[in-house]
């Protein structure tokens, strides 16, 4: 992937991204890994479709050996920004649901969570599972954060505003 400065300077819909939680702002970092490689906003909730939930783990062993944080953990895929993508999007996986759901190993709507000092991975927060990518990741500073088909190896196909069956730019 080369670095191309002349990309996007400001969040965009569609944008391949990387976030995680800052712990300085209380916020979310989202970076863009598509052209500068750098942090280009700090918002409070993140929808992130198509994603990999990604724990490194030489960071994460820094962690568990200093008891300092550092960024190791995030969730890298396609950004949904736009508030009029936002509004669609429940009704675009509400009309693929079922076929989301015939796979068992599928979940429809999971509270995520990652802890460097317990679990190797993002887990399910209830049962403790791990869970490596998701359909949609929304993650919330003021709540819970979910995966939506989670661990489920279909991606979503989304187009901007065209609707072609399935949620990928």
């Amino acid at each position: 992937m080369t670095n191309n400065n002349n990309g996007p300077k400001q969040i965009q819909g569609g944008m391949r991204v990387e976030a995680y939680r800052n712990l300085h702002t209380g916020t979310y970092s989202v970076r863009d890994i598509e052209y500068s490689h750098k942090v280009i906003g700090h918002p409070e909730s993140v929808i992130i479709i198509n994603a990999d939930l990604v724990s490194q783990p030489a960071g994460r062993n820094k962690v568990r050996e200093t008891g300092v944080k550092n960024v190791h953990a995030f969730v890298r895929g396609r950004l949904v920004y736009d508030q009029a993508e936002v509004d669609l999007l429940p009704m675009l996986i509400a009309a693929n649901r079922n076929r989301v759901l015939q796979d068992d190993t599928i979940a429809w709507k999971t509270p995520i969570t990652y802890n460097p000092y317990k679990n190797d991975s993002f887990v399910n927060a209830i049962t403790g599972e791990p869970i490596h990518t998701a359909q949609v990741v929304i993650l919330n500073t003021d709540g819970p954060s979910y995966a939506i088909g989670a661990n489920s190896p279909a991606r979503l196909n989304y187009t901007g505003f065209k609707y072609d069956g399935w949620l990928v730019y």
